[in-house]
């Protein structure tokens, strides 16, 4: 009976992860804040990644050559197990 039990609870558990998987949520979440901190934290639970921009850029050289460059803007959001947000860019 045991065993039975183990065994269905198992099955859930794989299908909730391949159903939130596969629903564009994060793979690796914290459910659970670590009791070593005397107050409660903030802990980041994913990052995803919302947008991705390339632009051609033109400069000019020390020599007055122009030359064009190629620049990526990538867009991430950090979740947090409070709900919170964070929206941050980097170029690539």
């Amino acid at each position: 009976m045991r065993k039975t039990i183990l065994l269905l609870a198992l099955m859930i558990g794989l299908a909730n992860f391949a159903v939130n998987s596969f629903a564009g949520e994060c793979d690796i979440c914290v459910r659970t804040i670590p009791k070593t901190y005397p107050r409660p934290c903030k802990v980041k639970v994913c990052t995803e990644e919302i947008d991705r921009c390339t632009q051609v850029l033109c400069a000019q050289g020390p020599c007055g050559k122009t030359y064009t460059y190629i620049v990526t803007q990538v867009t991430y959001k950090d979740v947090y197990c409070d709900g919170t947000t964070r929206i941050w860019k980097t170029t690539i």
